[in-house]
């Protein structure tokens, strides 16, 4: 539905090199190469611990990594709101020169705990998006039951895997290492196996739910509306959307949307696309826009700009797992690598 996924290069290793000089480049000269305003990003996770749901799924930062990016996007950019964001897009309102507006996907605790205080004390507005599915914690994300099971794997090595525990499911007869990529790779429309593999393997995700908390509850998400902070949809229950028929698509976006505006009684809507917006179609724009409910949505695709308008790419500050300042390095090597290449923007069909 639109070019190459944008994402292919995304983290690739191959630009970390490129990355690593871009670095020791003042970040005025970057600017001055790379005119893309405004610049926005995401993070999941920051903690200082081993958070079992999350650490098998990608690198996410600790405190003090966290702190040292805030300071750097402090230093050389001007953090706008999502307000700013809303009335820049729908409106032509002004940004600021270097303007970058932050935030956070899958609505985990830490949004509340860790990064909401880091943020404050910094004075840097910031979007957390939410599944609706798993606010109050309801239910567990596939992605987090996939990790949490990694999880039981590798903490039981140095103790005998009965692989006849697996029998009569797709992970029959394989190794450990084999089970653990292959639960890693479930993806949504399988992801029943992973209730059968708990099964298998004691674990008990409705236990996991009440004693870990891993997701933001109404109570805290108030708290951060009280904070100054925004509120967005980030699907029901985390679907990669190209895999997903155009209804579904929509489906998934507009409860979302509709839970997040009418518990919290927002004024706006925002959306963030799970996983990425790579293979979504205009059509789907076109629906979404009938409903009233989305004022802006942002993808993952980096520093391109987009056909639709209203959708906004961002690109991750976790992948791959360097400081801030790599990171903006590498996304900027990426831009220059597309703009040689002719395929700077996301054509939608």
């Amino acid at each position: 539905m639109q070019d190459a996924d944008p994402a292919e290069d995304g983290g690739d290793v191959k630009y970390t090199f490129i990355s690593a000089i871009l670095s020791t480049i003042p970040p005025s000269l970057w600017f001055s190469l790379i005119r893309t305003n405004p610049v926005i990003v995401y993070y999941h996770m920051v903690s200082d611990g081993d958070v079992a749901h999350v650490r098998h799924l990608y690198p996410y930062k600790n405190v003090r990594q966290f702190r040292s990016d805030i300071d750097f996007i402090a230093k050389h950019y001007t953090p706008v709101t999502l307000g700013e964001m809303i009335a820049h897009v729908k409106k032509g309102g002004p940004l600021p020169a270097r303007a970058l507006m932050m935030s956070f996907d899958d609505g985990f605790r830490e949004h509340h705990d860790v990064i909401a205080p880091i943020l404050l004390e910094k004075g840097v507005p910031a979007t957390f998006f939410v599944n609706s599915g798993f606010v109050d914690n309801r239910a567990l994300c596939f992605l987090q039951k996939a990790s949490i099971l990694v999880e039981k794997l590798e903490r039981s090595r140095g103790h005998f895997f009965r692989a006849a525990v697996l029998d009569g499911t797709p992970l029959a007869g394989k190794s450990v290492d084999e089970v653990r990529d292959n639960l890693l790779s479930i993806p949504y429309e399988s992801k029943e196996i992973l209730d059968t593999v708990a099964q298998r393997l004691e674990v008990d995700f409705d236990a996991y739910l009440r004693e870990h908390r891993p997701y933001l509850t109404t109570a805290q998400i108030k708290t951060l509306l009280r904070h100054g902070f925004s509120i967005g949809a980030h699907s029901i229950d985390h679907p990669l959307y190209s895999s997903l028929h155009l209804d579904e698509q929509v489906r998934q976006t507009v409860e979302s949307m509709r839970f997040v505006r009418e518990t919290f009684s927002l004024t706006y809507g925002a959306f963030a696309f799970p996983h990425k917006d790579y293979g979504i179609s205009r059509e789907f724009f076109c629906s979404l826009q009938d409903t009233g409910l989305v004022d802006v949505s942002f993808g993952t695709a980096g520093m391109i700009p987009d056909d639709i308008r209203g959708n906004l790419q961002r690109f991750s500050m976790e992948i791959p797992p360097l400081p801030a300042d790599r990171i903006v390095a590498l996304e900027c090597a990426r831009k220059l690598r597309r703009i040689a290449k002719g395929v700077d923007r996301i054509e939608r069909r």
